[in-house]
């Protein structure tokens, strides 16, 4: 499909890759470097400068093509963006749960980059819509899961809708760490699911704190369904790349602003 016998100048493999990305949805750095005969660390910087250039979404191994804005990604896909970032900002959250602590975390791939880092924790409680994240605790000593019900959102993998909301005023959550799909100043925090909102929203109502935690690619990007306004919220956990300018003006709206 891209193979070439000669040797191609990068702007010539650059076409190439965005060819075969077109015709795949997905590419690996390990198919492009056997397909073009080069090394693994040039096809790295391949799809690091057509990331640049907005033309592709690194991923951990390779790459996908750059989502429509009103595009919800599955599981599976968003769980391979950022990867370094959220782990980043998982490590960060992490940091501020205490032993004994109940928190809640919502059904994001950067609340699972949280639970990776709470694995030693003791006596803590989880309440999370989750199941990959309640999934990733089944055999961790010393941490109980309370897996709200609700309906099955398969790509997703998460529960949402009022059946299980209920249960949230029996808790008492210290803490509730969860993503969106969008920040702005004026549109606040953001979903594309006004399911996946609302219960973000009830979740953010029945915690003492509420701590976004969000990568660069999200703050100042406005999704379809408002769930909280900037108030509503306690702290933002993002990464250094985010927009300096943009980050003064959380601060500036009484937000904490943490750099993971």
């Amino acid at each position: 499909m891209y193979s070439m016998k000669t040797k191609l100048f990068p702007e010539e493999r650059y076409r190439q890759i965005l060819t075969a990305l077109e015709q795949t949805g997905r590419i690996s750095v390990e198919d492009l470097s056997r397909e073009f005969g080069i090394s693994q660390v040039t096809i790295r910087s391949d799809l690091q400068y057509l990331a640049s250039q907005k033309l592709l979404v690194r991923t951990h191994g390779g790459a996908i093509q750059v989502p429509a804005d009103d595009e919800e990604l599955a599981f599976s896909s968003r769980i391979e963006l950022h990867s370094p970032e959220k782990e980043q900002i998982g490590r960060a959250a992490a940091a501020m749960v205490e032993d004994g602590d109940v928190i809640g975390l919502d059904a994001s791939t950067t609340a699972l980059a949280i639970a990776s880092f709470l694995t030693e924790k003791t006596d803590l409680t989880i309440v999370t819509n989750g199941l990959a994240l309640a999934n990733r605790m089944l055999q961790v000593p010393g941490i109980t899961v309370y897996l709200i019900g609700g309906f099955l959102r398969r790509d997703a993998l998460s529960l949402v809708g009022s059946p299980g909301l209920d249960f949230l005023t029996e808790l008492h959550i210290r803490r509730y760490f969860f993503s969106a799909h969008g920040l702005t100043i004026d549109e606040g925090l953001t979903e594309m699911n006004a399911q996946e909102g609302a219960t973000k929203e009830y979740f953010i109502r029945h915690a003492r704190q509420a701590i976004a935690v969000m990568d660069s690619s999200k703050i100042g990007r406005a999704s379809l369904h408002s769930f909280a306004a900037l108030k509503n919220i306690h702290s933002i956990i993002t990464n250094p790349d985010a927009p300096r300018t943009y980050l003064e003006r959380i601060k500036a709206a009484g937000i904490q602003v943490i750099i993971a």
